[in-house]
């Protein structure tokens, strides 16, 4: 029925249907390692500058591109195949992540460039931006049956989309602090445990909520 009080239930029973917040980490391989990419190409950008980032994925031969066909090439860069339901959420989510930082720093006047000014905040809040966006992917197509285009008028159910996506947004919003994400391994052990810290603290968070 939405709402904040129906969203959370529903929240919950989620967490719960996994094996709680500790199996649902687990079971979010493909979100964790796409975080992690995520995390390590914007903390490069805001270190070193975009171009550097994209030689840093290979892709030099795209510099110098429009910037919508460069951040599309970036999130297909840093996304996995989408050959599984898991995969298929953790490139939606790194395209939200994508979308919306193109959104705020390049739509006015479509300079790649001015990712430059990117803030350590900046690369925190894509972070937890692509951790509260692959759980809002992987809950909806797993309720998919309870919001079916044919089965609800069309309108309300993009409001219950919409309300389940800000609703995790909200829920599982985390403050990435103690670390200098600037000068982090996000590939490294210290970069996948604490990434496997932020998913279950999100899944915790989500599991509890009144």
């Amino acid at each position: 029925g939405g709402g904040r009080e129906g969203l959370a239930k529903a929240g919950r029973a989620y967490v719960a249907a996994k094996g709680g917040a500790r199996a649902a980490t687990a079971s979010s391989g493909q979100g964790k390692r796409s975080t992690a990419g995520v995390g390590s190409f914007f903390s490069s950008v805001s270190s070193h500058g975009i171009h550097e980032a994209i030689a840093s994925l290979g892709l030099t031969t795209v510099i110098g591109e429009p910037a919508e066909s460069v951040i599309a090439i970036i999130a297909e860069a840093l996304s996995p195949p989408g050959a599984t339901r898991e995969e298929v959420a953790a490139r939606k989510a790194v395209n939200d992540v994508l979308s919306d930082l193109y959104e705020k720093f390049i739509l006015d006047d479509g300079n790649l460039e001015n990712l430059n000014r990117m803030t350590p905040d900046d690369v925190r809040d894509a972070v937890e931006n692509c951790v509260s966006s692959y759980i809002y992917h992987r809950w909806l197509e797993e309720l998919g049956s309870r919001i079916e285009k044919g089965a609800i008028d069309e309108s309300l159910a993009v409001t219950l989309e919409n309300q389940m996506q800000d609703y995790v947004k909200d829920t599982v919003s985390l403050e990435i602090t103690g670390i200098d994400v600037l000068n982090f391994d996000w590939h490294g052990t210290a970069g996948q445990e604490l990434i496997e810290c932020v998913f279950q603290d999100a899944y915790s968070i989500l599991e509890a909520e009144l």
